[in-house]
């Protein structure tokens, strides 16, 4: 994080005072800042909301950085469809979108794809379509996802210039989400689907 961050994460760090009944003082506001102002903004933010959930007290810088480490599928599935919603109200169904965690992308594609989701009621939108989206999210994280589930999401301009030879502009979208702690990305070896993982030795070979 920079300076353009600190009145941000001022924010966060008031409100876990305010819901733990500490004063905020400016000492204790410089401490967690030191310790914490390496750290993404997003990843802080999704640390307090679940100390906010799980924590009975102000919970010390330390505790901040486990709950980013540990951030479990369910954590991730929240925030993911945060970043959805937001996604959809900058760019709409006419952009091609691409997010920087895949599992968002085979999640939306899985569910119908990105026109599908910009189209979406508003009576269903944060309901039904939420439930279901971190539902599939989770399972996904679990079990992986293929290259193909995983690319980006083609927008209504990208099928139009599909059709006329044209070019077509693919946003990125950050999530704010860490790396997952592994691949879930499934490659094809072999003519079989395998999981990449990070705790695995490069030549797939069992520690």
């Amino acid at each position: 994080m920079f300076g353009p961050d600190r009145p941000q994460f001022r924010t966060v760090v008031e409100a876990l005072c305010a819901a733990f009944g500490v004063e905020p003082s400016e000492p204790l506001l410089e401490a967690y800042w030191m310790a914490l102002c390496g750290l993404n903004i997003s990843d802080i933010e999704a640390a307090a909301a679940r100390a906010l959930r799980e924590s009975e007290h102000m919970p010390r810088p330390r505790a901040l950085i486990a709950f980013i480490d540990g951030l479990g599928a369910e954590d991730r599935a929240v925030l993911a469809w945060r970043s959805v919603r937001q996604a959809i109200g900058a760019h709409g169904a006419y952009a091609s979108v691409d997010f920087d965690d895949p599992v968002v992308n085979a999640t939306i594609r899985n569910m119908g794809g990105w026109e599908r989701f910009c189209h979406a009621k508003v009576e269903e939108f944060d309901v039904w379509l939420r439930k279901d989206f971190e539902r599939i999210y989770c399972s996904l994280v679990r079990a992986g996802v293929s290259c193909e589930a995983c690319a980006h999401l083609p927008g209504i301009h990208e099928a139009q210039n599909r059709a006329l030879g044209g070019q077509t502009t693919v946003v990125p979208v950050k999530t704010g989400l860490p790396p997952h702690k592994r691949s879930v990305v499934l490659e094809l070896a072999t003519g079989v689907s395998k999981m990449l993982s990070l705790d695995k030795p490069p030549d797939g070979s069992a520690r």
